[in-house]
């Protein structure tokens, strides 16, 4: 889309109605990526704070043998009820994000399906 406005690339469409049509249908995809950027971020920061919960133990001994082979056990969770709270809340951002996100998509399909409907008949692409 970029390419297609710097180099004026859309007057070089056939149907200027298409030309119209993908225009709107970058206008309507700023707001897919307005949500993206709340979205990622607080994904990143309930990653984080999860990060913050797990204690390993690096101690070469705490290996476990079973049936021949070893391994180290899973980490086990902080008991800080400062960091778990920090956590759910980071978690519940993140949901709420998500479900934005989500929700942006969808309401963009419409135009989507639209678009592509439009490309393939003006174009004979069916």
């Amino acid at each position: 889309m970029t390419q297609l406005k710097n180099s004026g690339g859309l007057q070089f469409i056939k149907h200027a109605h298409v030309a119209d049509s993908i225009s709107e249908y970058d206008q309507e995809l700023r707001g897919i990526y307005a949500a993206e950027a709340p979205y990622s971020k607080f994904s990143t920061d309930a990653t984080e704070a999860m990060t913050e919960l797990l204690i390993f133990n690096l101690k070469k001994n705490n290996t476990v043998k079973l049936t021949g082979h070893s391994y180290e056990p899973y980490p086990l969770l902080t008991l800080d009820p400062r960091k778990v709270q920090v956590f759910f809340n980071k978690i519940k951002l993140e949901q709420g994000w998500t479900q934005n996100y989500v929700k942006n998509l969808q309401e963009r399909l419409p135009y989507t399906t639209k678009l592509i409907a439009l490309l393939k008949k003006e174009y004979g692409l069916e």
